[in-house]
């Protein structure tokens, strides 16, 4: 049990006094001059009026709506603790005094006609949950009582009963065990700091913080088995963990005790993975969302200062910051979190050692001359597709050469109700066929599917192999595929070797693709693809013949640029094939000579940075 005596005084939750001590500093840094020009803007717009306009014929409008809310009621108590300007109070409040007349919280609920405000507990609740608990917990020494009364109204109303309803045990909604899951963040950590806020105030408390503690806990135990990876790829990392983060320092803040949780090395770990993931504030990663621009949560610093891990916040300074103004209030949180290191961060000149890393359990591996800064990046997917948001892209990857990405993994790009429904998986942008992978008789891999993953030294060269034999499960006359691998292989000067091998129980035709937005110019033997300053060569070999060919993607949205689809595929039905490409940077001549004899395949490389020559049994190994 909880002893409120023992808690910290308000406000206690991840903005304290030490945070606001920093909202009241001059920023130094060219991201927090930045954040404090967006919120000096935002604050003063969002005083003019507590109303404001939200998009109803959308996929989850209403948690859009909170999202808002959320940005705006966090923008104006920030500026007003940062400037002591009784405009944002007011502002504040005045917002807080609209939410009150929101007839409905949850999308899905107002789809059912069902307004009862404990019908569900989502993400909305989630989100609106936290707004109140940092307004309750900002405003706390100044709440007048009909304020006080406003604030827990709208929690004893919506939030109470609605998380205690849904999280009783035997009737959990579906996220609660769902542990690899950001709602399961979002609604246990939206609960969990409203329950910490207004602890002393409802008899409840103690149940509901039991609870909430006990689902961000199981969500931050499944990095274990990740390896710190998450699977929903950075732009999910960011929507779970900020909300997981927050409650957990703001658990720390409250009760005034370290929190177990930050005990996990993979917690730790896990701050490495979006920026893996991201090169240049771009994910490269799978599933939904899995190519959107991307830059760090404020709480992401707080993480990273809370644990110790400079090396996360120097690498965060170094990302471009020109999108603080998003779908977080991440300029005015960052201008309270950001710990403002006094260190220079390090030379990105000194690592020049090439990266080959592979994250366990979760399977997804990183192939990079350095990090951060790559002039040449691969990420490549490994692991199953039962996982939230997953798309049938086992074996695919992405490539970046100097900032552009050049070859991309296809993902969803807008939600609708087909999205989330027993059909995602015949959708354009889920399919394996806009997948950078391996077709078996026009299919790819089939869902769900898994596949083993390792980091492998072949020929004295390091690499990724994929065996993703299981993955297809094509039957006709008995199992059709009998070995499907793909190994990844960092060759010398930045080149990328990537080896395919299909065994069959019956001929069938074999194809390799690649997807790219950029210029691709097709070759007989390869291509060269070109953004607006880096290039690429793509050069193809085989074991049969094979024939390059090109189409363009269909994308659900119309409106959705086309990708350019690179084909290399067998020219009549084989029973077994090794298909090889290489990934050279620049525009410079390249080519590959593939042989096999017996169990051995050999792969010789010419190019403009040297000649190769690798020998691999026909496993991959």
């Amino acid at each position: 049990m909880l002893n409120p005596a023992r808690l910290a005084p308000h406000p206690r939750l991840y903005i304290g006094q030490e945070e606001i001590r920093r909202l009241r500093t001059p920023p130094k840094i060219a991201c927090l001059r930045q954040a404090a020009a967006i919120l000096d803007k935002d604050a003063r717009s969002f005083v003019e009026s507590a109303v404001f306009t939200w998009e109803r014929n959308t996929h989850n409008a209403h948690l859009l709506r909170a999202r808002t809310q959320q940005i705006r009621v966090t923008s104006l108590l920030l500026q007003w603790l940062r400037t002591d300007d009784a405009r944002y109070r007011e502002a504040a409040v005045a917002h807080l005094r609209e939410m009150a007349a929101w007839e409905c919280w949850s999308w899905i609920s107002w789809r059912k006609g069902d307004m009862a405000p404990d019908s569900i507990f989502d993400l909305s609740y989630g989100e609106n949950a936290t707004t109140l608990a940092l307004a309750w917990d900002l405003l706390h020494p100044t709440l007048s009582a009909d304020e006080r009364d406003l604030l827990l109204g709208l929690a004893r109303k919506w939030a109470i009963p609605a998380f205690l309803r849904h999280t009783e045990p035997g009737k959990e909604m579906w996220w609660v065990s769902h542990h690899d899951c950001n709602w399961l963040a979002v609604c246990a950590g939206g609960a969990g700091m409203l329950a910490l806020a207004m602890f002393e105030e409802f008899p409840e408390a103690q149940l509901m913080l039991e609870r909430a503690d006990a689902g961000v806990s199981n969500f931050m135990v499944t990095l274990k088995a990740a390896g710190g990876g998450w699977s929903e790829g950075p732009v999910y990392w960011n929507y779970g963990m900020r909300y997981a983060f927050t409650y957990l320092l703001s658990h720390e803040h409250a009760v005034r005790t370290p929190h177990p949780v930050f005990a996990i090395p993979e917690v730790r770990e896990t701050l490495r993975f979006p920026l893996d993931f991201a090169p240049y504030g771009r994910t490269c990663a799978f599933g939904d969302i899995g190519d959107a621009p991307w830059q760090p949560v404020a709480v992401h610093y707080a993480a990273a200062a809370r644990l110790g891990a400079d090396d996360v916040l120097w690498r965060l300074d170094a990302l471009p910051h020109d999108r603080l103004d998003g779908a977080w209030p991440t300029a005015p949180e960052l201008l309270a979190l950001h710990p403002r290191l006094e260190s220079p961060p390090p030379d990105p000149q000194a690592a020049t050692s090439p990266v080959i890393k592979l994250y366990p359990g979760l399977a997804w591996g990183v192939l990079a001359d350095r990090l951060p800064e790559s002039k040449l990046y691969l990420s490549v997917r490994g692991g199953t597709t039962t996982g939230p948001h997953n798309s049938a892209d086992l074996l695919s990857y992405y490539c970046v050469v100097d900032a552009e990405p050049l070859i991309s993994s296809l993902t969803n790009r807008e939600y609708i109700d087909t999205t989330f429904s027993e059909r995602r998986f015949e959708l354009s942008e889920v399919r394996a066929d806009t997948k950078n992978t391996i077709l078996i008789g026009g299919v790819g891999i089939a869902h769900p599917a898994y596949s083993e993953s390792s980091v492998v030294t072949t020929d004295g060269r390091h690499g990724i192999r994929i065996d993703a034999t299981q993955g297809y499960r094509i039957s006709f006359d008995g199992p059709s595929v009998l070995f499907a691998g793909r190994l990844f292989l960092w060759l010398a000067d930045r080149h990328v070797l990537i080896v395919d091998r299909v065994e069959l129980a019956h001929a069938n035709r074999i194809e390799t693709r690649l997807h790219s937005y950029a210029r691709l110019e097709a070759q007989p033997a390869g291509a060269l693809i070109t953004g607006d300053k880096a290039a690429l060569r793509v050069a193809f070999a085989a074991s049969v013949p094979c024939r390059v060919a090109t189409s363009l993607t269909t994308p659900t949205n119309p409106a959705d640029p086309q990708a350019s689809v690179l084909r290399w595929a067998t020219v009549g039905l084989e029973a077994s094939a090794t298909l090889a490409t290489l990934l050279a940077p620049g525009d410079a001549a390249a080519s590959l000579l593939l042989s096999e004899s017996g169990s051995r395949l050999t792969v010789r490389v010419s190019s403009a940075g040297g000649d190769f020559s690798v020998q691999l049994s026909s496993k991959l190994t």
